[in-house]
């Protein structure tokens, strides 16, 4: 996931985010100059686009770790709806969808029906 980004842009962006942590403004600036197709206003929209990506990512891990969590504890509350945010963020910037996965196939369909 790169936010739409080229790879090789955003593997720069975080090449620098991670060496200069902490600097925002030395980082963004940094990779501006680096960047040709992106100046400081589109580097810093894609610094606040990953950090909210990040911080969505942990929800969805600590979702995941309650969930399991509520499964071993038989008559524990559960919460089942989907975080449609992240799904939203990760194909933000995309532009187009992931494929759906094709429907079962020959032996495993009649294997399944029984």
């Amino acid at each position: 996931v790169t936010g739409g980004w080229d790879m090789r842009d955003h593997d720069r962006f975080l090449r620098y985010r991670t060496q200069f942590k902490g600097q925002r403004q030395v980082y963004c600036e940094k990779t501006a100059h680096d960047l040709v197709d992106h100046d400081i206003a589109s580097v810093q929209g894609h610094d606040r686009w990953f950090d909210r990506y990040q911080a969505l990512l942990q929800r969805k891990r600590e979702a995941i770790r309650s969930w399991r969590t509520s499964r071993a504890t038989p008559g524990a509350p559960s919460d089942d709806a989907p975080d449609s945010e992240l799904l939203d963020l990760e194909s933000e910037g995309a532009g187009r969808q992931r494929p759906v996965s094709a429907p079962l196939g020959g032996r495993r369909l009649q294997a399944a029906r029984g």
